[in-house]
């Protein structure tokens, strides 16, 4: 068979890679590809947008299937176009690939379908959605409506964020014409995941769930990218939260689209919250994840045309046969200043040597030849993919090839599948060493701010939202899900009074520190605040997150020897700091 693939990714780069291993594919084509993909397939100069040229290169070559990867050309309607000359494509049509063209579209065809999903508006015009915000409050999430390449998502934990955001999308236009219409969502806390089926139809077949790493730094800091790396499988989901996403997500999306008349064919990959309360859609996607396919394709061990014809009719693509034992990890290897601006047209070096290593591939996102040479052409440059017997062995893997490969300011983060070392869903979800309680959402913003801290000391916790006044039940139904035997401290957050320290304080045997959001009538009361508490409890007040998050950290470090170093590390930062600035100082 003869394969055109369309784009010129990483994601495509390893399509094209696994295809062009099938031993029924005799040549691979790529339009436009990139100079990584020019190993395993053809490189045709036409651009993903230029529709007709591709479907009259396709008729030319007699391509037996085209491979559709990034969403652009899909949304545009390139499936229709194939079609409608009777030449074969993987991917959606455009009416169905508006699930991710159009989140307002999606968002409206899951809540008639009954699909779980945040609360939403969508808006027209600034003036409404701002006017929305005010009445409303934060968190929330503003989003979009059209693709704007992985980054029209602004998560706003404040109103200033939340108002920026609708600024540059609406009035500004950042985003162009995918501003036109913007989403506000309720912000949804929970761990966040991304499930990719294979679908004819109201039939699919399901790869192995994958978490993406979406912000530029480590501990999940800085701006959202279109992706940092991703791992798979997930060991902290379970058989049962499986399920409900193919029960709840998964086959009623296809269900909702049959009955508005439109065949879903090709992937369907949905970003999803796992809460409390079950799984929740952040949004689908209609063609495969970046950089989610490296690791997918570097773990399966079926042919992939075999997956990519799947019908539904045929029972060979059991899970056991798809894929090879153990787990892989892809990671971005990207340019200096990215997602922001950043230079191009550097030199790379190591590839070459990466490659070398066992278990692993390098795939290229944004190269360039320039006289011969390998440079930088774009913010995500490479993507580093690595297989292993465990979890533990991939991560170490992938590392060891990206510390091989070299070009100026190039950096990655250094922290990706942390969530999946855990080990288990229950020791992820059962033995959090802090638990920060807010009494409102309203005061998530400080409880960030907090966890900012515990995750700088790699210290496990979860955080969750339930009033002393109103909900004391609740609350102590909360406390006793926390019943352990290993070490836990409680960091309460609620503004006005210290009545959630004192309800916790008087139902656990661990300690609390009391962290209320700033306030001006608290200035200067970190120890008086206390005096307010009844007598018996013993809950100290810190109106500092870090300090807070410190103090939690000295406690659980009694019985731990490496948090204590760890402790030690980060005041020693701040030693260094004060050097530093006594030097410049010194220096004039």
């Amino acid at each position: 068979m003869r394969i055109l693939v369309i784009g010129s990714g990483a994601r495509e780069h390893a399509l094209a890679w696994k295809l062009a291993q099938s031993p029924r594919v005799s040549r691979v084509y790529a339009a436009p590809g990139n100079p990584g993909i020019a190993a395993d397939a053809e490189c045709i100069p036409i651009a993903v947008t230029h529709l007709a040229e591709l479907a009259d290169f396709a008729e030319r070559s007699h391509i037996d299937l085209t491979v559709v990867g990034p969403e652009v050309p899909l949304v545009a309607g390139i499936a229709d176009i194939f079609h409608e000359r009777n030449l074969p494509i993987f991917g959606p049509a455009a009416a169905a690939a508006a699930l991710e063209g159009s989140k307002a579209f999606a968002k409206e065809l899951m809540t008639q379908a009954n699909i779980p999903i945040a609360r939403h508006r969508t808006f027209t015009q600034a003036a409404e959605a701002l006017a929305y915000l005010d009445q409303h409050g934060v968190p929330v999430v503003v989003k979009a409506d059209g693709n704007a390449a992985g980054k029209g998502a602004i998560v706003s934990l404040d109103m200033a964020t939340a108002r920026e955001a609708i600024r540059e999308i609406m009035i500004e236009r950042v985003f162009g014409a995918a501003g036109d219409v913007v989403v506000i969502e309720d912000y949804v806390e929970g761990v966040e995941i991304g499930a990719t089926a294979i679908c004819n139809g109201t039939r699919y077949l399901s790869l192995t769930l994958t978490q993406d790493h979406k912000r530029a730094l480590d501990h999940d800091q800085g701006l959202n990218t279109g992706g940092m790396g991703a791992f798979t499988p997930l060991p902290f989901v379970d058989p049962r939260q499986e399920q409900q996403i193919h029960a709840q997500i998964i086959a009623p999306t296809l269900e909702a689209l049959k009955t508005r008349g439109i065949h879903f064919s090709g992937v369907l990959y949905s970003n999803i919250m796992l809460t409390e309360r079950g799984p929740v859609v952040l949004e689908h996607n209609t063609r495969f994840g970046d950089p989610e396919t490296q690791a997918l394709m570097l773990l399966l061990r079926a042919d992939l045309l075999d997956v990519l014809s799947f019908t539904g009719e045929h029972e060979q693509l059991e899970q056991e046969t798809l894929w090879h034992p153990g787990y892989a990890v892809s990671l971005t290897l990207a340019s200096g200043g990215y997602p922001g601006k950043y230079r191009t047209g550097l030199p790379i070096a190591g590839i070459e040597e990466a490659n070398r290593l066992q278990g692993v591939h390098v795939f290229h996102a944004g190269t360039a030849l320039q006289h011969g040479r390998l440079v930088t052409a774009g913010g995500r440059v490479l993507s580093v993919a690595a297989h292993g017997a465990t979890l533990q062995e991939a991560v170490a893997r992938v590392y060891d090839a990206a510390a091989r490969i070299s070009f100026e300011d190039m950096h990655y983060r250094r922290d990706i599948a942390w969530q999946g070392l855990k080990v288990s869903y229950k020791e992820y979800y059962m033995t959090s060493q802090a638990i920060i309680i807010m009494g409102s959402k309203s005061d998530l913003s400080h409880a960030q701010s907090v966890a900012k801290t515990l995750k700088a000391l790699e210290i496990s916790y979860q955080m969750r939202v339930c009033s002393a006044h109103k909900a004391t039940e609740r609350l102590l139904e909360i406390l006793h899900g926390y019943e352990q035997d290993g070490p836990l401290v409680y960091i309460t957050i609620a503004g006005r009074s210290n009545a959630l320290s004192a309800v916790v304080d008087a139902n656990t045997r661990y300690p609390v520190i009391a962290c209320p959001p700033y306030s001006d009538r608290y200035a200067g009361m970190d120890v008086l605040s206390s005096l307010r508490l009844p007598s018996g409890i013993a809950s100290p007040t810190i109106l500092e997150p870090e300090g807070a998050a410190l103090l939690a950290a000295k406690i659980l470090a009694l019985s731990d020897a490496q948090l204590q170093q760890r402790i030690q590390n980060y005041k020693d930062r701040f030693v260094t700091e004060l050097i530093t600035a006594d030097e410049e100082v010194q220096r004039g």
